[in-house]
């Protein structure tokens, strides 16, 4: 999981940042966060791309200029690591006292809404008290924990603007390795056309993990998409 900083907005071009960011923090900083499956290209660079009348790079310095040169992204493991954790990760690369607005999309508004919920202290004892009574201790003090961190770092969340996010769970999370495959087999070309990267990435992860009798339950970050895990319930309570 690394966190880069925007160098091209009009291509999305990323750099690696080695320490975290010095920031001016009298501005916001906008902070894309992709979905599980794909880069932040995937994600996010389809929606800009030139049309008929629409001149991509005019826009978007409109739409980037508030935030200057302080544009960044953050790319993780979606499947095999949980969402809290993930969301950890982040909170430990971001810049002290960031303000943040979140441009997200799919599994990234996850992230998103776990860290605008830590920022603003909306888990609390009642909410880590009956996570323990259901036997769901580990999710609790991973919420816990992402709270100290992310008051540690004094961070803001203003702003979320959200794109097919699965905040009630996603049906597809709790299909077998074997469906999943099927899934793809059906749903490849129109999915290649805005995910180039499945074609080399998807079918051989999924025929793998199939050959080597992997459940979905072994896949963390994705069980924990399943709309009847705990963690769904806990965003939507």
């Amino acid at each position: 999981s690394s966190l880069y900083a925007c160098g091209n907005i009009t291509s999305l071009s990323l750099k690696a940042i080695s320490a975290s960011p010095l920031i001016n923090r009298a501005m916001p900083l906008l902070l894309l966060l992709p979905d599980a499956i794909g880069s932040v290209s995937d994600s996010f660079a389809a929606l800009w791309q030139s049309r008929q009348s629409y001149s991509p790079s005019y826009y978007l310095e409109r739409l980037f200029r508030p935030y200057g040169q302080q544009v960044y992204a953050f790319e993780y493991s979606a499947l095999m690591v949980h969402p809290v954790i993930n969301t950890q990760r982040l909170v430990q690369q971001l810049p002290q006292q960031a303000q943040l607005d979140c441009l997200t999309h799919g599994v990234g508004g996850v992230l998103a809404e776990l860290l605008a919920l830590a920022a603003s202290q909306a888990f609390n004892e009642s909410i880590y008290q009956d996570l323990h009574a259901r036997g769901e201790a580990d999710l609790a003090n991973a919420l816990r924990e992402l709270v100290r961190l992310t008051q540690q770092k004094q961070l803001r969340v203003n702003r979320i603007v959200n794109l097919a996010v699965p905040l009630r769970g996603w049906p597809l999370a709790q299909a077998s390795l074997t469906h999943w495959v099927s899934w793809l087999s059906a749903h490849q070309r129109p999915l290649l056309g805005v995910t180039p990267h499945l074609k080399l990435f998807l079918p051989v992860w999924l025929g793998l993990a199939h050959a080597l009798k992997i459940q979905t339950d072994d896949l963390i970050g994705l069980k924990a998409l399943q709309p009847t895990d705990p963690l769904i319930r806990v965003l939507n309570d």
